[in-house]
Formats: C-alpha cells, structure tokens, sequence
C-alpha cells in the first residue's frame, strides 16, 4: 500500500509452505497471473492476482516428490515456462505450457530426449564444445527470438 507515497506498507496475502534445505523461490508475472515455484509441493503454481488482496491458485503442475523446482522462466509471448531445479531436478529442465487467458499450466510431455520415458531433457552423460564432459547443473534459461 502507499508504494508512491513517504509511507509505503506490506501486506501478507498468501504464503505457501517451506520445504526444509530449500531456500528461495523464484516468480515470474505473465498478465495478471504471477507463477511460482513451491519446493515444498515439488510444484510450479499459477495464481490469480487480478485480485490483489486475494490472489487465488487457478493451476498448479506438480512434478516427482524428489524434484525441488527452484528457478522458472517465461517465454517473450507468455506461451511457455521453463523449469529447473535441484535434488532430483539438479540436471533436469523442463518446459511446462501456459495458457494467458485462464492461466493454466500442464507439463509439454512433448519436449523429452530422444527414447526417454520422462518429459524434460536431463543434461547428463553430455559431450561439451569446450572438450570436457558429463553433467551440468542448469540454474537458468533465458529463451530468445531469432
């Protein structure tokens, strides 16, 4: 409240459970929907904040119980999100779909390795141009236009 004003304040309109050993949650703001990562639930989560001081879960994609999503991204057009993270996501991204108009996730089971039983792509076992090998920890992606 009062952000332009001397006397700006904070309000509490919704929290989500820790996980213990996680540390922070990283948002993004697609129109009037605000995407977070929740460790806690091994989930990604849309919520409704047209609504300021009652944001409200409309979607919410939930991956393995060992997977801690840590660090999301959204495409320029808001159509998709990638995901990365630790523990079981530690070399893991993947790319989940988003739907501007209701604000609904889904996982793209599309967007896999070849021959794998898993969405995502899992950056293990990889040949690097720079001569080295085997696995990396991906803490970002940015996605760009050609």
């Amino acid at each position: 409240h009062g952000v332009a004003g001397a006397a700006p304040r904070a309000e509490l309109v919704a929290s989500f459970p820790r996980k213990p050993g996680t540390s922070c949650a990283v948002p993004v703001v697609a129109g009037h929907y605000y995407l977070i990562t929740v460790p806690a639930w091994s989930a990604v989560v849309s919520l409704d904040v047209s609504n300021p001081r009652a944001p409200r879960e409309v979607s919410r994609v939930t991956l393995g119980p060992d997977d801690v999503p840590h660090w999301i991204g959204i495409e320029p057009n808001e159509r998709r999100v990638v995901i990365t993270g630790y523990r079981a996501m530690k070399t893991r991204v993947l790319l989940a779909d988003f739907d501007g108009r209701t604000g609904r996730l889904a996982i793209d089971e599309r967007f896999r390795a070849a021959g794998s039983t898993e969405p995502g792509f899992r950056l293990e076992g990889v040949q690097w141009p720079h001569g080295g090998n085997g696995a990396a920890t991906p803490h970002g992606a940015v996605f760009s236009r050609p």
